[in-house]
């Protein structure tokens, strides 16, 4: 018990603790049910179990025959809403365009092109967001299961792509950038208050007058005088060109824009005015107005360190960059399961696992400066990345825990904890210089996981990270609760079709879109291929009516399975005996060790004495085999039902190849046949165990009771003898 709470407070305290990676998604079937695998071992028909232990070393405990799996998987997120403000970027260029060619022109520029620039320079700001950025996995490798030992061969690669975009520091040498500004105004002034150019709003066949020039800079509210082309905004838009006013007075007053018409020289407060006034004459409802004016007012503060810092400050000075940063490690693992009887045979539900793992990383990181003259176009940077990179090694130690309640619950919950001793790599000297620690740490994760199987074709699975798992993409972490389910069509040992689907979530980041799962995967024999995708419910528009996700991913197994998960079948409970035999020492019935077989027992076949006799023969040994408790045995109402659903007669099964095959049906490993004989007055009770693989006899028992009353002790002693 001691050591059970010690294992509850280290969970407890990894809750709060953050790991350098995210949690690798490895294999399909865990993919296709939402990433949710650390209760579900390979537990149906037609499911390779190789992939158990890097899920959860304890399930190897549960696991018979031989796995062997081949995953592939690659994985590719845009993180923070990166593709969003791209986009939003994209979509302002045209507003850029027109903004410079009215500039060059000398022709007007009106507010919903000034709101296009705030909102330009909103979506560069953005990039600056903590968390925003490139993520790209790969996974892959070998994994052999044998028994209740795996051995497997991985490769996990995690790189993460993260911009930085600095919005001061933006003059051209020493050319100031309020200089700059001032010559793009031009002779008419910058923002598109170009009154020599404003007739054009107004058609070529419109001349407007010195009294229009005076309506569109009169403060809204006015009254408009009779027979004016240029109709003053009503007093609702009065707040709206004041707020207006503080952002024309900064580009005023720090980039020498002004506003003059045939030598007159206009305020500031007439100058957004007259923005306001032009919008009005132009159709744009007062609703929209005023939702541009607080567009542009929004960017007021960063408008003015934009320009206060062209003043003296260069491009040489500016750090807008792209850091390329990740690891790529391979992980050999031996792992292996058991059951934790061992240590009390209260714990006979519990199951214990552990990884030993060589690992070999390769640590990369650059980061290009935009206006330094180091970045050039992908291949750049990652030809820059490559040359600079550090390999070394480390060893790594995971432990899995399994409570196994699906006999009665159907339900098993599981913990996983990986890298419990901070596996560290060595950082190229690149990432050191930039300010980076020497160490590249795979922090310990802790994940738990709930099985449930509603009835027997259906798996659903919740998996939740109990520590918050940091990424290569600076400032994004991620701590996901994965669900799915999977449902087996065929579920037969020679073929089966699987369709699983899911659902995951980044909890660590608010903003993160739903993730949905799906896959499907065909068991034919022994081989098994696995098919899973993932795909963002969140998409961005990239084009006029096309979208893409956020988010996605894409996994292939190929895998072989001779054998499977070692059943937990429901035993059947010791039948209540007469009084006077309970009253007798028991021989032979004291519990034993597990060997984790499930075991069938087929009707004993009469000799020379009557079916009843014979079938309370078969009582005894199949509650003396539940006492003993080396097999778990099948319950006899379950084998009916098993081998009626086959439409597999019991009787009459007495070769060694009807009675493997009948083992099959009922997927067990080991199947105990027998006899009873009389001979003159003695009874003969013959007992053998046939091995359901190979179809042969491992192991018989033969003894002889002079009476009925004998035959009581004898099957105890047949049963000790058959499982020493």
């Amino acid at each position: 018990m001691r050591k059970v709470l010690a294992v509850c407070m280290a969970v407890f305290l990894l809750a709060g603790s953050v790991s350098a990676d995210t949690f690798k998604i490895l294999g399909s079937r865990a993919l296709g049910m939402g990433g949710a695998a650390v209760a579900v071992v390979g537990d149906s028909t037609g499911n390779t179990n190789a992939e158990t232990q890097y899920w959860n070393p304890a399930a190897l405990g549960l696991h018979a025959g031989v796995s062997i799996d081949l995953p592939f998987g690659v994985q590719v997120e845009a993180t923070g809403g990166i593709l969003d403000s791209a986009k939003q970027i994209s979509d302002s260029a045209q507003q850029f365009t027109d903004i410079n060619n009215a500039q060059e022109n000398g022709s007007a520029i009106n507010l919903q092109q000034i709101k296009a620039f705030a909102q330009g320079i909103q979506s560069l700001q953005k990039l600056n967001k903590s968390g925003l950025g490139m993520l790209l996995g790969v996974n892959g490798g070998l994994n052999g299961a044998y028994g209740t030992w795996g051995l497997s061969a991985n490769y996990f690669a995690s790189v993460g792509v993260t911009p930085h975009v600095e919005l001061v520091n933006l003059s051209l040498g020493t050319i100031a950038l309020k200089n700059a500004l001032h010559k793009l105004r031009g002779a008419g002034g910058l923002g598109g208050i170009n009154l020599g150019d404003l007739q054009s709003l107004f058609g070529t066949q419109t001349t407007l007058t010195n009294q229009d020039i005076q309506n569109l800079i009169s403060d809204p509210g006015t009254v408009t005088p009779s027979g004016s082309n240029v109709t003053i905004a009503d007093g609702s838009l009065a707040a709206a060109s004041q707020d207006l006013k503080a952002t024309v007075d900064i580009l005023v007053n720090q980039a020498n824009v002004g506003l003059t018409f045939n030598g007159t020289t206009y305020t500031t407060q007439q100058i957004a005015n007259a923005l306001v006034n032009v919008a009005h004459n132009e159709g744009v409802s007062n609703a929209d107005i005023k939702s541009t004016v607080d567009t542009i007012v929004t960017i007021q503060p960063l408008l003015q360190d934009i320009l206060q810092s062209g003043n003296s400050s260069s491009f040489s000075n500016n750090n807008s960059n792209v850091t390329l940063a990740g690891i790529v490690y391979d992980e050999i693992a031996l792992g292996h399961g058991m059951n934790a009887a061992f240590i009390d045979e209260s714990l006979k539900n519990l199951y214990l696992g552990f990884n030993l793992k060589y690992l070999q990383g390769t640590v990369g990181y650059v980061r290009q400066y935009v206006f330094q003259g180091d970045v050039g176009d992908s291949k750049d940077l990652v030809s820059d990345m490559t040359k600079d990179m550090a390999t070394s090694s480390s060893f790594g130690l995971d432990l899995g825990f399994l409570y196994d309640m699906k006999k009665n619950y159907k339900t098993r919950v599981g913990l996983l904890l990986r890298n419990l001793n901070n596996p560290m790599f060595t950082q190229p000297q690149s990432a050191i210089d930039a300010g980076v620690t020497d160490k590249y740490k795979l922090g310990t994760q802790a994940r738990a996981g709930i099985a449930f199987w509603p009835f027997r074709p259906m798996t659903l699975a919740l998996d939740y990270d109990l520590t918050q798992n940091e990424t290569p993409v600076i400032g994004f972490s991620s701590r996901y609760v994965n669900a799915g389910l999977e449902y087996n069509i065929f579920n037969k040992s020679y073929a089966n079709l699987a369709l699983r689907g899911g659902v995951m979530k980044n909890l660590a980041n608010s903003a993160a879109s739903m993730a949905y799962t799906g896959g499907i995967a065909l068991n034919l024999i022994h081989f098994v291929i696995d098919i899973t995708g993932a795909i963002s419910s969140e998409t961005v528009e990239i084009d006029s009516g096309q979208s893409i996700p956020s988010s996605g991913a894409v996994n292939l197994s190929l895998g072989l399975t001779f054998g499977g998960e070692k059943k937990e079948p429901k035993q059947e409970e010791p039948k209540e005996e007469p009084k006077e035999a309970l009253n007798e020492p028991p021989v032979g019935t004291a519990k034993k060790v597990s060997s984790g077989l499930n075991l069938a027992i087929t009707d004993f076949e009469s000799k020379g004495t009557s079916a009843s006799d014979a079938s309370v023969v078969t009582d005894f040994i199949r509650t003396d085999m539940v006492s003993n408790g080396y097999y778990n045995v099948l319950d006899r109402s379950n084998m009916e039902t098993l081998l009626a659903e086959q439409k597999f007669q019991m009787s009459g099964c007495t070769t060694l190849e009807c009675v493997a095959n009948m083992g099959k049906v009922l997927n067990v490993q080991v199947v105990l046949t027998g006899s009873l004989s009389k001979l003159a007055e003695d009874y003969y009770i013959t007992v053998s165990l046939v091995d359901v693989e190979t179809g042969k006899v491992t192991k018989s028992v033969d003894q002889k009771a002079k009476t009925l009353d004998e035959l009581r002790d004898v099957c105890r002693q047949i049963v000790e003898k058959i499982t020493k």
